[in-house]
Protein backbone atom coordinates (compact mmCIF):
# COMPACT_ATOMS: atom_id res chain seq x y z
CA UNK A 1 0.00 0.00 0.00
CA UNK A 2 3.01 2.31 -0.28
CA UNK A 3 1.48 3.87 -3.43
CA UNK A 4 -1.23 5.41 -1.20
CA UNK A 5 1.40 7.74 0.26
CA UNK A 6 1.36 9.74 -2.96
CA UNK A 7 -2.18 10.80 -2.06
CA UNK A 8 -1.14 12.50 1.18
CA UNK A 9 0.35 15.97 1.47
CA UNK A 10 3.20 15.37 3.90
CA UNK A 11 5.21 12.31 4.93
CA UNK A 12 7.62 12.50 7.85
CA UNK A 13 10.46 10.02 8.38
CA UNK A 14 13.28 9.94 10.91
CA UNK A 15 16.25 9.24 8.62
CA UNK A 16 17.63 9.98 5.17
CA UNK A 17 17.79 6.24 4.57
CA UNK A 18 14.03 5.90 5.15
CA UNK A 19 13.43 8.80 2.77
CA UNK A 20 15.60 7.15 0.09
CA UNK A 21 13.67 3.90 0.44
CA UNK A 22 10.38 5.70 -0.17
CA UNK A 23 11.76 7.57 -3.17
CA UNK A 24 12.89 4.26 -4.66
CA UNK A 25 9.30 3.08 -4.24
CA UNK A 26 8.26 6.03 -6.42
CA UNK A 27 7.04 8.27 -3.62
CA UNK A 28 7.43 11.92 -4.63
CA UNK A 29 10.47 13.45 -2.96
CA UNK A 30 8.76 16.81 -2.33
CA UNK A 31 6.20 15.13 -0.04
CA UNK A 32 8.89 13.76 2.30
CA UNK A 33 10.36 15.64 5.23
CA UNK A 34 13.04 14.29 7.58
CA UNK A 35 12.17 15.00 11.22
CA UNK A 36 14.30 13.17 13.76
CA UNK A 37 13.10 11.37 16.88
CA UNK A 38 13.06 13.40 20.09
CA UNK A 39 14.29 13.09 23.66
CA UNK A 40 13.33 14.95 26.82
CA UNK A 41 16.27 17.12 27.84
CA UNK A 42 14.43 18.25 30.97
CA UNK A 43 14.63 14.66 32.25
CA UNK A 44 17.89 13.54 30.68
CA UNK A 45 20.46 16.07 31.80
CA UNK A 46 23.84 15.79 33.54
CA UNK A 47 23.79 14.90 37.24
CA UNK A 48 26.66 14.37 39.66
CA UNK A 49 28.12 10.98 38.82
CA UNK A 50 30.02 10.33 42.05
CA UNK A 51 27.06 11.22 44.27
CA UNK A 52 24.88 8.79 42.33
CA UNK A 53 27.52 6.08 42.57
CA UNK A 54 27.59 6.59 46.33
CA UNK A 55 23.80 6.42 46.45
CA UNK A 56 23.79 3.04 44.69
CA UNK A 57 26.96 1.81 46.45
CA UNK A 58 28.96 1.61 43.24
CA UNK A 59 31.80 3.98 44.06
CA UNK A 60 34.49 1.38 43.46
CA UNK A 61 33.06 0.17 40.15
CA UNK A 62 33.47 1.11 36.53
CA UNK A 63 29.86 0.96 35.37
CA UNK A 64 28.93 0.00 31.81
CA UNK A 65 25.23 0.45 31.00
CA UNK A 66 22.83 -1.03 28.48
CA UNK A 67 19.08 -0.57 28.66
CA UNK A 68 16.02 -1.44 26.62
CA UNK A 69 14.98 -4.80 25.23
CA UNK A 70 17.54 -7.62 25.40
CA UNK A 71 17.40 -9.03 21.87
CA UNK A 72 19.74 -10.49 19.29
CA UNK A 73 19.12 -7.67 16.80
CA UNK A 74 19.99 -5.11 19.47
CA UNK A 75 23.37 -6.76 19.84
CA UNK A 76 22.85 -7.92 23.42
CA UNK A 77 24.51 -11.29 22.83
CA UNK A 78 27.43 -9.56 21.10
CA UNK A 79 27.82 -7.32 24.13
CA UNK A 80 27.67 -10.29 26.52
CA UNK A 81 30.40 -12.09 24.57
CA UNK A 82 32.65 -9.05 25.01
CA UNK A 83 32.31 -9.00 28.81
CA UNK A 84 34.85 -11.73 29.74
CA UNK A 85 37.50 -9.95 27.65
CA UNK A 86 36.87 -6.66 29.44
CA UNK A 87 36.66 -8.17 32.93
CA UNK A 88 39.99 -9.91 32.41
CA UNK A 89 41.56 -6.50 31.85
CA UNK A 90 39.31 -4.52 34.19
CA UNK A 91 38.05 -6.69 37.11
CA UNK A 92 36.18 -3.72 38.61
CA UNK A 93 33.91 -3.48 35.56
CA UNK A 94 30.21 -3.83 36.35
CA UNK A 95 27.76 -4.28 33.50
CA UNK A 96 24.23 -3.14 34.31
CA UNK A 97 21.45 -4.25 31.99
CA UNK A 98 18.07 -2.61 32.56
CA UNK A 99 15.51 -4.69 30.71
CA UNK A 100 11.85 -3.93 30.15
CA UNK A 101 11.00 -7.62 30.23
CA UNK A 102 10.58 -9.45 33.54
CA UNK A 103 11.62 -12.81 32.11
CA UNK A 104 15.25 -12.98 30.97
CA UNK A 105 16.25 -15.51 28.30
CA UNK A 106 18.07 -18.51 29.74
CA UNK A 107 21.07 -17.96 27.42
CA UNK A 108 22.08 -14.77 29.24
CA UNK A 109 21.78 -16.33 32.68
CA UNK A 110 23.74 -19.40 31.61
CA UNK A 111 26.46 -17.25 30.04
CA UNK A 112 26.90 -15.37 33.31
CA UNK A 113 27.17 -18.65 35.21
CA UNK A 114 29.51 -20.37 32.73
CA UNK A 115 31.90 -17.42 32.71
CA UNK A 116 31.70 -16.74 36.47
CA UNK A 117 30.45 -13.21 35.91
CA UNK A 118 28.01 -13.02 38.82
CA UNK A 119 29.97 -10.12 40.36
CA UNK A 120 30.35 -8.29 37.06
CA UNK A 121 26.87 -8.43 35.54
CA UNK A 122 23.64 -7.13 37.04
CA UNK A 123 20.30 -7.42 35.26
CA UNK A 124 17.53 -5.13 36.50
CA UNK A 125 13.92 -5.80 35.50
CA UNK A 126 12.29 -3.48 38.06
CA UNK A 127 11.16 0.05 37.31
CA UNK A 128 14.02 2.41 38.16
CA UNK A 129 14.96 6.06 37.72
CA UNK A 130 16.65 5.41 34.41
CA UNK A 131 18.09 8.92 34.20
CA UNK A 132 20.06 8.26 37.40
CA UNK A 133 21.57 5.05 36.03
CA UNK A 134 22.43 6.81 32.77
CA UNK A 135 24.27 9.48 34.76
CA UNK A 136 26.16 7.15 37.10
CA UNK A 137 27.46 5.00 34.23
CA UNK A 138 31.04 5.52 33.10
CA UNK A 139 29.96 4.58 29.59
CA UNK A 140 27.03 3.01 27.74
CA UNK A 141 27.09 0.42 24.96
CA UNK A 142 24.40 -0.14 22.31
CA UNK A 143 25.84 -2.55 19.71
CA UNK A 144 22.85 -2.70 17.36
CA UNK A 145 22.96 -5.31 14.60
CA UNK A 146 20.05 -3.57 12.87
CA UNK A 147 17.55 -0.82 13.64
CA UNK A 148 14.66 -2.57 11.88
CA UNK A 149 12.71 -3.18 15.09
CA UNK A 150 13.67 -0.01 16.92
CA UNK A 151 13.69 3.76 16.43
CA UNK A 152 16.01 4.82 13.64
CA UNK A 153 17.34 7.53 15.96
CA UNK A 154 17.62 5.37 19.11
CA UNK A 155 16.52 7.35 22.15
CA UNK A 156 18.82 5.36 24.46
CA UNK A 157 21.91 6.59 22.63
CA UNK A 158 20.72 10.19 22.59
CA UNK A 159 19.67 10.14 26.25
CA UNK A 160 23.13 8.97 27.27
CA UNK A 161 24.77 11.72 25.22
CA UNK A 162 22.45 14.25 26.85
CA UNK A 163 23.68 13.10 30.28
CA UNK A 164 27.33 13.37 29.18
CA UNK A 165 27.77 9.60 29.32
CA UNK A 166 30.14 8.35 26.58
CA UNK A 167 28.61 5.90 24.10
CA UNK A 168 29.89 2.94 22.11
CA UNK A 169 27.56 1.89 19.30
CA UNK A 170 27.70 0.37 15.81
CA UNK A 171 28.42 2.02 12.49
CA UNK A 172 25.00 1.47 10.94
CA UNK A 173 24.06 3.90 8.16
CA UNK A 174 21.19 5.39 10.16
CA UNK A 175 23.43 6.08 13.14
CA UNK A 176 26.12 7.63 10.95
CA UNK A 177 23.52 10.21 9.87
CA UNK A 178 23.40 11.64 13.40
CA UNK A 179 26.69 10.62 15.05
CA UNK A 180 30.36 10.98 14.14
CA UNK A 181 32.78 8.20 15.00
CA UNK A 182 35.59 9.30 17.32
CA UNK A 183 33.95 12.70 17.73
CA UNK A 184 30.82 12.29 19.86
CA UNK A 185 30.93 8.48 20.22
CA UNK A 186 32.88 5.36 19.29
CA UNK A 187 31.50 3.20 16.50
CA UNK A 188 32.37 -0.43 15.85
CA UNK A 189 31.09 -2.89 13.22
CA UNK A 190 27.98 -4.91 14.17
CA UNK A 191 28.46 -8.42 15.59
CA UNK A 192 32.10 -7.77 16.51
CA UNK A 193 32.45 -8.65 20.19
CA UNK A 194 36.24 -8.36 20.16
CA UNK A 195 36.05 -4.81 18.84
CA UNK A 196 33.35 -3.94 21.38
CA UNK A 197 35.68 -5.18 24.12
CA UNK A 198 38.67 -3.28 22.74
CA UNK A 199 36.70 -0.03 22.56
CA UNK A 200 35.37 -0.56 26.08
CA UNK A 201 38.81 -1.17 27.57
CA UNK A 202 40.25 1.83 25.74
CA UNK A 203 37.55 4.15 27.10
CA UNK A 204 37.75 2.80 30.64
CA UNK A 205 41.50 3.42 30.64
CA UNK A 206 41.25 6.98 29.32
CA UNK A 207 39.24 9.44 31.47
CA UNK A 208 40.37 12.33 29.26
CA UNK A 209 38.84 10.68 26.19
CA UNK A 210 35.62 9.95 28.09
CA UNK A 211 35.38 13.61 29.08
CA UNK A 212 36.02 14.70 25.50
CA UNK A 213 33.24 12.48 24.15
CA UNK A 214 30.93 13.71 26.92
CA UNK A 215 31.43 17.38 26.04
CA UNK A 216 30.81 16.81 22.35
CA UNK A 217 28.00 14.30 22.84
CA UNK A 218 25.85 16.69 24.83
CA UNK A 219 25.98 19.17 21.96
CA UNK A 220 24.81 16.45 19.57
CA UNK A 221 21.94 15.51 21.91
CA UNK A 222 20.72 19.13 22.02
CA UNK A 223 19.60 18.80 18.39
CA UNK A 224 16.98 16.25 19.43
CA UNK A 225 15.21 18.13 22.22
CA UNK A 226 11.46 17.60 22.20
CA UNK A 227 10.82 21.35 21.90
CA UNK A 228 12.96 21.60 18.76
CA UNK A 229 11.49 18.50 17.12
CA UNK A 230 7.94 19.63 17.97
CA UNK A 231 8.66 22.96 16.28
CA UNK A 232 9.73 21.09 13.13
CA UNK A 233 6.40 19.23 13.05
CA UNK A 234 4.49 22.47 13.58
CA UNK A 235 6.43 24.11 10.78
CA UNK A 236 5.36 21.25 8.53
CA UNK A 237 1.71 21.82 9.45
CA UNK A 238 2.10 25.56 8.87
CA UNK A 239 3.50 24.93 5.39
CA UNK A 240 0.51 22.71 4.56
CA UNK A 241 -1.94 25.37 5.75
CA UNK A 242 -0.22 28.03 3.66
CA UNK A 243 -0.58 25.80 0.61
Amino acid sequence: FVFLLNWVNLITVATERQADRLIKREIKKEKIRIIRSHINLAKFRPLEKEKLKQKYRLSNKKVILNYGAMREDKGTTDLFKSIPLVVKEKPSALYIFICRWKKIEEWYLQFIKDNKLEKNVKIITDDVAIEEYVNLADLAIFPYQTLTRTESNPSCVLECLACKTPVITTDLKELKEILIDNYDCIMVPPKESIQIAAATIALLKDPKKRKNFAEKGIRTAAKFDVAKITREFLDGYDDLLEE
